[in-house]
């Protein structure tokens, strides 16, 4: 008997490794094994749905598809594909664009752009820039400086500080008008400035090095300190 198990495992290594063996859907179990017996003289028979073995046969199955094998190497990089079409056109935009709480607003139109706040707006129009608020804090780290091509105008309809904690310079080319209902240069005790037209009397017999000086008149409007 061994003889004829050994004969049998060998012919039927050398069918199944030397021929195709073709098995009809219907010839696989829902199982996806193939189910088979083969007999003494190394016969292989593939059973049918609801056959079985003779008692002269073994039985043999394997599977249809057989085991998974391992993961092949990565293929080449395939070439770019065309260009997709053109998504359709986005809708409008709309203006004036404000912030969640409504605060704030960009309004664009043909005559120019607003940026608007609770209190205060820039607003670009043509050549103009004019900038609208309760408090304007315009500082620099390092140099300010501003540029006019012709007028450079300060106004304030109350007061005006120029300060500097260093030294300040104001320069011109030609004349530099300062005006106003009292001028005061310096600080601490002053004195009534003198005029071009002011007259001025020196007592020459004083008997002292230092001559007094009167004036009979003097600005009633420039102190000097």
């Amino acid at each position: 008997m061994r003889f004829k198990r050994d004969l049998l495992i060998a012919i039927l290594a050398f069918t199944l490794g030397s021929t195709t063996v073709i098995a009809a859907g219907g010839l696989i179990g829902p199982d996806g094994v193939i189910h088979a017996c083969a007999n003494g003289a190394g016969v292989v028979r593939v059973l049918q749905p609801g056959e079985s073995c003779r008692g002269s046969e073994t039985a043999l199955s394997w599977s249809a598809s057989g085991s998974q094998g391992g993961t092949g190497p990565t293929g080449a990089t395939g070439p770019t594909g065309a260009t997709g079409a053109s998504g359709p056109t986005g809708p409008s935009g709309s203006f004036p664009l404000t912030s969640p709480n409504g605060q704030y607003s960009i309004q664009l139109t043909n005559a120019g752009i607003v940026l608007g706040g609770p209190t205060s707006s820039i607003m670009l129009a043509g050549g103009v820039v004019t900038i609208r608020a309760t408090y304007i804090d315009n500082r620099s780290d390092l140099d300010y400086r501003v540029n006019a091509g012709r007028t450079f105008n300060v106004d304030a309809d109350s007061q005006a500080n120029i300060r500097a904690s260093a030294s300040a310079s104001l320069q011109a080319s030609g004349s530099v008008l300062v005006s106003g209902s009292q001028t005061i240069v310096g600080a601490g005790s002053c004195g009534p400035a003198l005029r071009t037209s002011d007259i001025a009397l020196v007592d020459v017999n004083h008997g002292n090095a230092v001559y007094p000086v009167q004036y009979t008149s003097s600005s009633p409007d420039v102190l000097v300190c």
